[in-house]
């Protein structure tokens, strides 16, 4: 690959987007101090890679992005791109091969934010190392050789130089792929020892699991039988039911049609017993109807006896009414004649008002006209007032716009004063600024000299700043090292105890209903919101799933059974594993006395225990044992009474015994109060021989019960190992625990040295930032006193536009006066105007009033006459009503004579009319009543016939009522019937749904089957008897066993196959290894001797004599070894190259580095001042063997130094025209050229 162009924009204080092209041979790259060249050379490292900020000069990696200027803002980014040509395919990675160039760029955002791309395609950090890996170029490689790093080659460590002479070697690559195979050896290894640790307790399960199988296909079997027969009861059981109830339908049958006959005589007798009821009721309303006439015609007669009296009373009242009228008519008479007499009077008072209402109308009428006259006289004088007022209106109008024209003036005379003020103060301000700014001027040069030395001062506080940050750098690494080793074996033993903890959490190595209803009581406990105990707790440390421990995804956590909801999980105590604990030495011995028991479940009391017993059968999660605490018995103790006193017994197993809780002492007693430890088998036969109603457990496990029973062998079971499990996950717990420790004291010392070596780069970085700050400050005051001078200027031409103002104010002033005197002068003349025309309008006021004083009495005297003229008219109308009143009255009295006349002219007649009436009404009483005689006789004759008919309708009801019982007693029994086929039925269903919900089948299947067979014999009983005897006897049966059992086989046989593929990976690995270490060893071996050589070549030719070489720290061991340095400079002893001088030192170096160019070339050199510690002669040298170098690879060269600029191909001036912002020029010098622009360029270069 071949160096093309760079690229940078935003980078430190590259703001604008700068472009460096590289040609072949030698770059130069110069310009002052501080200018920004150094930024190049970091632009290309981080480009690279580096991660450490330090390297770049920096506190943070946020201190690479442009932090602005007094001229510009911060940038918000900073980008990087390093463009090569693919000259060399073969060099780079094959999915590089097909370009023709390779553009790596970095992205930094101030969000913290990075991006990597190559070819503008986003990749990741190790694609970049990796691009370069073995080509020599890198942050740590020997093709980037920064300012003030040519020295620390020579004084490394020999550790550290190796480094170099391994990427000479092209061994880079090999050492990161082994450090890969090495992560993945360790994290393999922690794999293989949690897969090794999960296969082992799996083996242990699978044994007992596959008894448990094998019992629980025996119980199938006996299950099997058993229904077999149950079913076979029950299938004739529902055919006797069935026939019973075809003899109940029968017999149903007859009594619905037997009922039915009833009902239809019933219907029968009672419809004709309605239809007489409706007949009677017509006879009951035709006798009614009778009853009514007769009672009619009676009142009829009494009617027409009343109404004969009446006229007779009426006859009475005719004459005495005759008699009244004739003595009232005389009366109307006399009245007639006095109203005559009235009229006469008021037709003589009608004649004198006429008189009267003439003469009002003619004094009205010339009042009137007096009227009129006033008031046109009034309105003349409100014409002229209207006048008069209009024109001192008009005089106020002109009085009130001078004094607001006057106040004007006045505010603007005012603000001209205030003005002037102002501006006179203002001048003053101003001198007095002119005189400080002068002041400040002065103080300003005095701190441009306290700034150049205060600048030196941190440069000397920097140098001693960083030696300090070297020693403690070293000890914070070598206090991470011994860290990184504990934190090695606690990682191992986290391991260790993460799979032990999954395994307790998992409930594994426990029988199905132990782990349902553990499972259920966690599940529970986080439905009521309580916290869900785990079955075991570590010391420290996540524990990681098992399937992720075998490098597969984690397998789903094995559902909880569903324990009642209503159940209190505190009343689930836990298990009987988890509250003992036994001596180490004990464990085996009482692991075989408590067996499959060290799995029971503690409970609170009996009846939480029959809840869960009877929540796992319905569930069919398995079987368990609960122990309730209330009520356990350990009388059992007692017998340890009887323990011999022999020199094999070890004692009681209670007194190798601790439990969790006081309240647990009951359980041990209960479990092992008869319980003896002993030392071997033989003892424990020979005591139980001696002795009895004890237990006797050997150390190796024997158990000689009680009962004479003896179980030996080594222990399978799914308890086996439980109390050693949890003894173990106690000790990993107290041991990760004193390891954390070790390693947080570890931890908090690193964290001590490295909050120092923070410390001191930051002090180191705020010497830097400090030195920089004082330069930019001096560039700054500078600046300043530019500003000031300005400023001086700037406040003189403002005083002198403040004189000129103040002028224009003193004319507008002037001007002012004369304008308030002329306003003031109308002011007064409106005035005067306003006075006269007021006096007028009160003259003309008062004729007004006089004038509407004499309109108003004319007026009154008007309204009088109008008011009289008023009242004579309503007298006329008044006796124009009276007059007719009095003629309505005349009219009505005549009306009245004429009609008392007729009165006693009809009263002889009426008399006539009303005797024949009365004789009438007489006859006709007589006829009602022998009618209504004759009614009474039919009505009595009719309710004789009724009430005759009405008897014989009680009698018929009398049947119809017995005819209704015997249909209810009828209806009665057929409903028993009914109800027995209904029980029948029910029991029928029973059955089925019994033998549905235990077996799983249709009992009308299954009578289809046994409807054939004979019915079951006493002997078909006796064996279901037995079986269900035997079913009882085999105890707890665990059903999922069996599909546990074949999942548990495919687990196992999945976590054996893993564990080989971690082992056989694991041997690759280790196979890769040997082989990356024997291939590493044979090239640096070469590359080695190779540097050496030219080492001992380059030496004396840039000494100008003298010899040097290289030797390895450790022969024996060459991947681990140092790398030092001999050098013997002309005219002195070979001695350590610490004693050389700085030049020396620098010369000694340059002289290896060239030594690894002419063994392993790299695409460019970036040398950045490393020709400043030499003399111009062995600049010469150092310049001559670069442009040797130069034809095989690009150089890059930052340099200060006139002679090596002369060697350069291109030259790039770096400056600073805009403070903190660098800008890059270019000259590109070749051939004839270079004479005739050399020199120039140089010297601009330089200045």
């Amino acid at each position: 690959m071949r160096l093309k162009r760079l690229d940078i924009v935003g980078f430190k204080s590259f703001m604008d987007k700068t472009v460096v092209l590289f040609d072949d041979g030698i770059t130069g790259i110069v310009g002052p101090n501080g200018c920004g060249k150094s930024n190049i050379v970091d632009a290309i490292r981080w480009v690279l890679g580096e991660q450490s900020a330090k390297h770049l000069r920096g506190g943070s990696m946020q201190d690479v992005i442009f932090n602005g200027s007094a001229s510009r803002p911060p940038a918000g980014m900073a980008e990087v791109t390093l463009t090569f040509v693919n000259d060399h395919p073969d060099e780079v990675p094959a999915r590089y091969r097909s370009f023709r160039e390779i553009a790596v760029t970095r992205k930094l955002f101030r969000t913290g934010e990075s991006e990597y791309l190559i070819n503008r395609t986003p990749c990741r950090l190790m694609d970049i190392t990796e691009l370069f890996l073995g080509t020599g170029v890198g942050t740590k490689a020997y093709s980037i050789i920064e300012q003030g790093r040519i020295g620390v080659i020579v004084s490394a460590k020999p550790e550290d130089r190796r480094t170099l002479i391994e990427e000479a070697a092209g061994i880079t690559r090999f050492k990161a792929k082994k450090r890969k195979a090495e992560r993945k050896m360790e994290h393999t290894r922690t794999n293989l020892l949690r897969v090794g640790d999960l296969v082992t307790e799996l083996k242990k399960r699978l044994d007992s699991l596959e008894r448990q199988a094998r019992k629980a296909e025996r119980y199938k079997a006996l299950k099997q039988e058993l229904k077999e027969i149950e079913v076979h009861i029950a299938a004739h059981r529902f055919l006797e039911i069935a026939a019973t109830r075809r003899a109940l339908d029968r017999r149903l049958a007859a009594l619905r049609a037997q009922e039915a006959d009833l009902e239809g005589r019933t219907e029968a007798l009672q419809q004709s017993i309605a239809q007489r009821r409706d007949r009677l009721s017509a006879e009951e309303a035709r006798l009614a109807g009778l009853q009514e006439r007769a009672a009619a015609l009676e009142g009829e007669a009494k009617v027409c006896e009343e109404r004969a009296r009446g006229m007779m009373r009426e006859r009475e009242s005719l004459d005495a009414r005759a008699k009244e009228a004739q003595e009232e008519m005389a009366a109307l008479e006399a009245r007639r004649r006095s109203l005559a007499e009235e009229r006469a009077r008021l037709e003589g008072a009608q004649v004198e008002i006429a008189e009267l209402i003439e003469a009002d109308r003619v004094a009205l009428r010339e009042q009137t006209e007096a009227q009129e006259a006033a008031l046109q006289e009034i309105q003349r004088l409100d014409e002229e007032m209207e006048a008069e007022r209009a024109g001192a209106m008009n005089a106020v109008r002109v009085l009130t716009e001078g004094r607001s024209h006057l106040a004007a003036l006045e505010r603007r005379l005012a603000e001209a004063r205030s003005r002037r003020e102002a501006l006179a103060t203002e001048a003053e301000a101003l001198t007095t600024r002119l005189a400080q700014l002068a002041s400040e001027r002065r103080r300003l040069e005095t701190k441009l000299t306290e700034t150049r030395q205060l600048h030196l001062r941190l440069e000397e506080e920097r140098r001693v700043q960083e030696e300090t940050l070297a020693r403690t750098t070293a000890e914070l690494e070598e206090t991470s090292a011994g860290l990184e080793t504990a934190r090695a074996r606690l990682a191992e033993r986290r391991s260790r105890l993460a799979s032990l903890e999954e395994i307790q959490r998992r409930y594994e190595g426990y029988e199905a209903g132990v782990r349902a209803v553990m499972l259920g009581r966690e599940a529970l406990r986080a439905a009521h919101g309580g916290p869900a105990a785990a079955p075991q707790t570590g010391a420290e440390g996540g524990t990681g799933d098992t399937a992720e421990a075998a490098g597969q995804e984690p397998s789903p956590t094995e559902p909880a059974h569903a324990l009642p909801r209503d159940l209190d999980p505190d009343a689930i105590l836990g298990l009987v594993a988890e509250v003992l604990r036994a001596a180490p030495e004990a464990e085996r011995a009482l692991e075989a006395a408590l067996g499959l028991r060290l799995q029971a479940v503690l409970v609170q009391d009996a009846s939480t225990a029959l809840r869960l017993a009877e929540s796992l059968e319905a569930s069919e999660a398995g079987r368990c044992t609960f122990l309730p605490l209330e009520g356990l018995r350990g009388e059992a103790a007692r017998a340890l009474e009887a323990v011999p006193d022999d020199a094999d017994v070890l004692g009681p197993a209670l007194a190798f015994v601790e439990v969790e809780a006081p309240r647990y002492e009951a359980v041990a007693r209960h479990l092992l109060g008869n319980v003896v430890l002993v030392r071997d088998r033989a003892a424990a036969s020979r005591l139980h021989a001696a002795t009895s109603g004890l237990t006797f457990v050997a150390l190796d496990g024997t158990v000689v019960e009680a009962s004479g029973a003896l179980t030996g062998g080594r222990l399978k079971d799914a308890g086996t190992g439980l109390l050693e499990r949890r003894r173990e996950i106690q000790e990993l717990s107290a041991e990760v625990l004193v390891l954390a420790r070790k390693a947080e004291t570890l931890e908090a010392t690193r964290e001590r040295l490295a909050a120092r070596v923070r410390k001191l780069q930051a002090g180191l970085k705020t010497l830097s930032r400090d030195a920089h700050s004082e330069q930019i400050n001096l560039v700054s005051q500078e600046k300043e006193a530019h500003r000031l001078e300005d400023e001086i200027r700037r406040l003189e031409d403002e005083r002198a536009q403040c004189q000129l103002e103040m002028e224009q104010l003193e004319r507008l002033h002037r001007e002012l006066e004369a304008e308030i005197a002329r306003t003031q002068a109308a002011m007064e003349a409106a005035e005067r105007e306003q006075a006269t025309r007021q006096a007028r309008l009160e003259a003309l006021a008062e004729t007004l009033a006089e004038a509407k004083a004499s309109a108003e009495a004319v007026q009154d005297a008007v309204t009088h006459l109008r008011v009289k003229a008023a009242g004579d008219l309503e007298r006329r109308e008044a006796l124009a009503r009276e007059l007719e009143k009095l003629g309505q009255t005349e009219g009505e009295i005549e009306t009245r004579l004429r009609y008392l006349a007729g009165v006693v002219e009809g009263s002889g007649t009426s008399f006539e009319r009303l005797d024949a009436q009365v004789e009438e009404d007489l006859q006709a009483a007589e006829r009602l009543k022998a009618e209504a005689a004759r009614l009474r006789t039919d009505l009595a004759r009719g309710r004789e016939t009724l009430n005759a008919a009405l008897a014989a309708v009680k009698e018929d009801e009398a049947a119809l009522a017995a005819l209704r019982e015997a249909h209810e007693a009828c209806r009665s029994e057929a409903h028993g019937l009914a109800m027995e086929d209904r029980e029948l039925a029910l029991e029928a269903r029973h059955l089925a749904e019994a033998v549905e919900e235990r077996y799983a089948a249709r009992l009308e299947d299954e009578v289809y089957r046994w409807h054939l067979a004979a019915p079951p014999t006493e002997a078909d009983l006796d064996r279901l008897a037995a079986l269900r005897a035997k079913v009882e006897r085999m105890g707890e049966v665990n059903l999922t066993a069996i599909s546990e059992f074949e999942a548990l086989s495919e687990r196992y046989r999945f976590l054996s196959e893993q564990k080989a593929d971690l082992e056989a990976s694991l041997d690759r690995l280790e196979r890769a290894i040997v082989k990356i270490n024997r291939t590493s060893q044979k090239r640096f071996v070469e590359a080695f001797e190779a540097v050496n050589e030219r080492f001992q070549k380059i030496f004396p030719r840039l000494f100008n004599g003298g010899k040097a070489g290289l030797a390895l720290t450790d022969p024996s061991n060459p991947l681990e070894s140092g790398v030092e340095i001999f050098a013997q400079p002309p005219g002195k002893k070979l001695q350590s190259v610490n004693l050389l001088s700085g030049g020396e030192k620098a010369l000694t170096a340059v002289s290896l580095l060239f030594a690894i160019f002419l063994v392993k070339p790299t695409p460019f050199c970036l040398l950045d001042e490393v020709d400043a510690p030499l003399d111009d002669n062995n600049v010469v040298r150092y310049n001559q063997i670069v442009q040797e170098m130069s034809l095989t690879s690009q150089f890059i060269l930052i340099t200060h130094n006139k002679l090596t600029m002369e060697i350069a191909d291109t030259m790039y001036g770096v400056t600073m025209e805009e403070p903190g912002c660098s800008k890059l020029v270019s000259v590109r010098l070749s051939g004839e050229e270079a004479d005739a622009e050399r020199a120039p360029s140089e010297e601009a270069a330089v200045a």
